[in-house]
């Protein structure tokens, strides 16, 4: 079994700041791959400024991150196909964070952890009121 890969905080800024070079390095043979992802990452950068922007956005701006959001999940789809479709990539494209965002605005005061502990409450309640309680996650499983 393959251990997971581990960065701390600084070493994943880092990681995630050079992510162009490291794709353009990573796929020298496949242009069309390493375009797609380059491509990918520029639309899910631009989104994620207005995503994480500390003020309340317009309906137009809301609009906007969603249409950088859409053209971000088409060509991560291209490039992963539904193997690439994580929780939160999920939650970008089928538009729930667009959702949340025309509800509140702005969800700066919000966090990812909020959401992990809703998903450990609703993990722990299916496990307990179901047949699986005794059957061990797959999460417990890696």
């Amino acid at each position: 079994m393959e251990a997971a890969v581990q960065l701390c905080n600084n070493a994943a800024r880092a990681f995630v700041n050079s992510i162009d070079q490291i794709i353009e390095l990573s796929f020298q043979t496949n242009e069309e791959l390493t375009n797609n992802l380059l491509a990918a990452c520029a639309k899910y950068e631009e989104a994620m400024k207005l995503l994480t922007s500390h003020c309340e956005l317009s309906s137009e701006v809301i609009e906007d991150f969603q249409t950088l959001i859409d053209d971000f999940y088409e060509l991560w789809i291209d490039v992963f196909g539904s193997e690439g479709i994580t929780n939160y990539i999920h939650m970008l494209g089928a538009g729930h964070i667009m959702y949340s965002l025309k509800e509140y605005k702005c969800l700066y005061f919000y966090s990812k952890q909020g959401w992990e502990a809703l998903n450990g409450k609703i993990q722990t309640f299916i496990h307990q009121n179901s047949q699986l309680r005794r059957a061990k996650s797959p999460i417990d499983m890696r």
